[in-house]
């Protein structure tokens, strides 16, 4: 986690005057979900994700009129758009675990469990509940992390205990 978020830091902020915290939050946060989670980093696809994911979140705590240029319009769409991309995602993950590659995410021991009976989970299945996972941990530790950096950032005293590791509550 360290790693990741680190570099993306980097490559987002170093050498810049002024940035934006919750739109490279919000990147940082669904890269480690996919990577945790799905077991991919690619990051062209979290780039089309954070927008689906954006307009997703946005839908769930609007009015459900499905009639276009409604947000609850928009957020259907995005719905199926992260839909169709974790359909791909579990594709590319059948594969790899059929040419033996380990289980190290959640959505390979979802594809691989079964139930008593030796059925395995429906694809449409797992990918509603890979996107559960994601929406969930989204938006919400993404505004959580950039409050802290916010003012983490307007205290320098307790930033400054925090980078020599001595802060404590």
């Amino acid at each position: 986690m360290d790693s990741i978020s680190h570099q993306l830091l980097v490559d987002h902020w170093e050498g810049k005057e002024e940035v934006e915290a919750y739109p490279l939050v919000k990147i940082i946060t669904l890269t480690l979900s996919c990577k945790f989670i799905l077991g991919t980093d690619n990051p062209e696809r979290i780039a089309r994700l954070v927008s689906d994911f954006d307009d997703a979140t946005l839908g769930m705590h609007s009015i459900m009129l499905n009639v276009p240029g409604t947000i609850f319009y928009k957020a259907n769409k995005a719905a199926a758009a992260i839909r169709k991309e974790l359909l791909l995602v579990i594709k590319e993950k059948e594969a790899a675990l059929a040419t033996g590659e380990p289980l190290h995410d959640i959505l390979s021991h979802m594809i691989v469990i079964t139930d008593p009976s030796g059925k395995h989970m429906p694809e449409a299945e797992i990918a509603d509940k890979m996107m559960g996972l994601i929406v969930a941990g989204y938006s919400t530790v993404a505004t959580a992390i950039t409050f802290m950096m916010k003012y983490v950032g307007e205290r320098p005293d307790i930033y400054d205990k925090i980078r020599a590791g001595k802060y404590s509550s």
